[in-house]
């Protein structure tokens, strides 16, 4: 991407703009290529989202699941895997403990359907 830019003597941006076509083409095939896989990821996320509002939301004093926000991004935390033990962990105190299948089985499927996106 850098070496389609250009700068002068007075650090300003100069594009090309031969190489400008080729650089939006490849976007656009990017963007076509990747776009059905990011809708299957946000079909993904907002079923597993409702479903989390469901099974979790309203019990105990965590508000991980009380609204659909909340759970959308608790739900984003679970498939990226950043800090979803401790999500499991508190929702599993917080109400049955078999509600760590549905962790699993969001973190499972969730990184599937990111690496086919990568």
């Amino acid at each position: 991407i850098f070496s389609l830019f250009a700068s002068n003597a007075d650090d300003e941006v100069v594009i090309p703009t031969k190489n400008l076509g080729k650089f939006l083409t490849l976007i656009n095939e990017a963007v076509s290529r990747v776009l059905p896989l990011l809708v299957i990821l946000f079909l993904f996320m907002y079923v597993f989202t409702v479903t989390g509002l469901h099974l979790l939301g309203g019990r105990g004093s965590s508000t991980l699941y009380d609204t659909f926000y909340r759970s959308f991004v608790t739900t984003f935390i679970v498939v990226t895997g950043e800090g979803w033990n401790d999500v499991m962990y508190e929702a599993a105190e917080e109400s049955n403990r078999l509600i760590v299948v549905y962790f699993i089985v969001v973190l499972t499927v969730g990184n599937f359907v990111l690496l086919s996106i990568a």
